[in-house]
This record gives structure tokens, sequence and C-alpha cells, in this order.
């Protein structure tokens, strides 16, 4: 019976007979001795290294690992967008919270429809601006006896002054208009000013009736009057006139 095996030199294939086996012969291609045997051969694994793995793996898993990669970039790009934009809110509002000038008491307001008004102690701020190009608006805050923003039954009295230089460089304060108003309680509102809020008195827009100011700045001094009789006073040294 015919049988094969390998070379043991050049693995080349080798044919003979089954009872030979175990001769030595010269291998027909390489002239080489070796040894006819029935055993099978073992070929040797193949170890591929792992850049031959990397060469190997298809394309579009490359392609898709790498598109991962980028969309974990943009989602870690994105929260670090968003927590500045918190940082900066923050800020933003702490500095919004600064007290304003001309303020009587330097305890905060307390923003809020006021319930229960207690009666006013004193007038915690006066601010006023432009309304047009020949009026004015003021805003008036009142506390009670706690510092808490009220409100109250009376009567305000506005006047108005413009606040200017003569030739002679001396400082004049012209009286120009005089406005009372009778205001009810429920004429106190939350309104806003600029950036911050508060419950208070709004006016209607003041006219000028004609007189031209001779200065970009004035002085609204205001007068209130409790129904009981009690005066309180304010002043806002930094009321607009012209544009």
């Amino acid at each position: 019976m015919l049988v094969k095996c390998s070379c043991q030199a050049c693995r080349g294939h080798l044919e003979f007979d089954a009872v030979d086996a175990g001769s030595s012969v010269a291998c027909p291609h390489c002239g080489a001795e070796t040894v006819l045997s029935l055993q099978k051969s073992v070929s040797k694994p193949t170890v591929t290294s792992v850049a031959e793995q990397s060469a190997n793996k298809p394309m579009i898993v490359i392609a898709l690992n790498r598109i991962q990669f980028a969309a974990v970039c943009v989602v870690l790009v994105v929260l670090l967008c968003f927590a500045s934009l918190g940082i900066i809110n923050l800020l933003s509002a702490s500095h919004n919270k600064s007290e304003l000038p001309n303020s009587k008491s330097e305890s905060p307001s307390m923003s809020g429809n006021v319930q229960k008004p207690e009666p006013p102690a004193y007038i915690h701020r006066v601010v006023g601006s432009m309304a047009g190009m020949d009026g004015v608006k003021l805003y008036v805050i009142l506390h009670d006896s706690k510092d808490k923003e009220t409100a109250a039954n009376g009567k305000i009295t506005i006047e108005l002054y413009d606040n200017y230089t003569d030739s002679n460089y001396n400082d004049k304060l012209n009286h120009f208009k005089t406005k009372i108003f009778e205001i009810k309680i429920n004429d106190f509102k939350d309104a806003d000013y600029g950036l911050w809020s508060a419950y208070m008195w709004v006016s209607p827009r003041i006219k000028f009736n004609g007189y031209v100011p001779k200065s970009k700045y004035g002085e609204a001094d205001v007068t209130f009057i409790c129904q009981d009789g009690t005066k309180l006073s304010g002043v806002y040294s930094a009321l607009q006139l012209t544009p």
C-alpha cells in the first residue's frame, strides 16, 4: 500500500510503500537524507502579531471606534460649556444684588406683595428717570419701623429742581415744578427699576410744561404725609432731566 509523508529537510511530499516505513532515503526534491515515516506531520501554529491583527481588522470597525471617541469628546466639551455658563450666571446674579445709592437704611429691601402693611416710618429710597424729552418718573419706597417695605394712604408732594452753575460759577438750585398726588395703599405695587425690583409707588409722568432745564441733572425732593399727619421726607439728587 502506498502512503505519503514529508521530507524532514524541505517538507517536500514523498510517496512510498508502507512496508518501507522507517527506512532512510535521499529526498528526490532536495537530496537530503530523510526517514520515511507513517506519522502525520504536526504543523506549527501560526502566530499573528498585534500589528497584523490590527491590519487585518475590518476598516469599518476602525472607523466606528474613531466615531465613538469623537462623540465622547463632543459630550465632554458640551458639559464643560454648561458648567462654565452656570458659574457665570451665579457671578452675574451676585453682582446684580449690590446696594443702590441714596438709601436711608442699608438693610436690604424685601420684595413681594405686602399683605398687611405696617405704618411707614421713613422713605427708604427715592429714584427717578427721564420719561420722554420733557418729563420724569419717580419711584418711592416706604419702610416701616422694622425696615420692611410697606404702603400707606397719604399725600405725596414732589418738588423738582434744576441744578446748574451760573455765569459767575455759582451753583444754583432752581425750583421749577411742584406736583401733588393723593395715593392709596393699592397704588403701591411690585415694580422693576433697572436691575432691581421692590414694592413701591411709581409716579405718573411729570411733565416740565415748557421749562427747558439748564443742566443735565437735577434734584427731586419728596414729602409723604400719612393720614395721621406723620411727615416723611426723601430726596434724589441725581435726577436726569435731559438726554
